[in-house]
């Protein structure tokens, strides 16, 4: 699992990790716009839009086809624990290589457990255990292949506001190995909320 590090300059995230002042991962947010600023967004747009994921606008909730393809292929089980989710996710997401799947499940385990721990139900677990695992296939999948390698994949979020579940899915795949920025074009309040 990778750890979020400060960047020394915002070029470093083009390094390989390997190469960074620290071994880890960024999350860049940009609330302020300049002529420098803006160049340095389209280097990292190209970069994910070669190796990674460009968001705009909020992520949606999945809809009823892709819930009902969910079900279909997974069934109505659910279970907060690590084994259920490794084995899980090793249908839902084949081309997740072993390691990382491992590292993912143990990382989405430990946040159902804190969601637990501040009184969530399991019936509010497993719902954002699917949206989670919905996003994941729906939005993310071309991810996949990528994770845990030294080049890290890039995601850019455009967005105007984030949710506290985009955040939890957000930091779970910046701890498998990818860059995130995410661009707030309104305010950062939602953010610091």
């Amino acid at each position: 699992m990778y750890r979020r590090v400060m960047a020394s300059i915002p070029d470093e995230c083009f390094l390989p990790i390997s190469k960074r002042r620290q071994s880890g991962t960024f999350f860049f947010r940009v609330t302020q716009y300049s002529n420098e600023i803006g160049e340095w967004l389209w280097k990292y747009h190209e970069a994910a839009r070669q190796k990674g994921v460009i968001l705009e606008n909020q992520i949606q909730n999945p809809d009823e086809r892709q819930l009902n393809y969910y079900m279909e292929t997974m069934g109505t089980a659910f279970s907060p624990e690590g084994t259920f989710i490794r084995s899980a996710l090793q249908k839902w997401m084949p081309r997740m290589n072993e390691g990382v799947r491992a590292e993912f499940a143990e990382a989405l385990y430990a946040q159902l457990q804190e969601m637990r721990r501040q009184g969530k139900s399991v019936g509010i677990q497993k719902n954002v255990y699917i949206k989670l695992m919905c996003w994941l296939y729906y939005k993310f999948e071309r991810l996949m292949p990528y994770l845990g390698q030294d080049d890290a994949p890039k995601i850019l979020y455009e967005s105007s506001s984030i949710t506290n579940h985009e955040l939890i899915l957000l930091r779970l795949l910046m701890s498998m190995g990818t860059d995130i920025v995410l661009l707030e074009t309104q305010s950062d309040e939602a953010y610091q909320k």
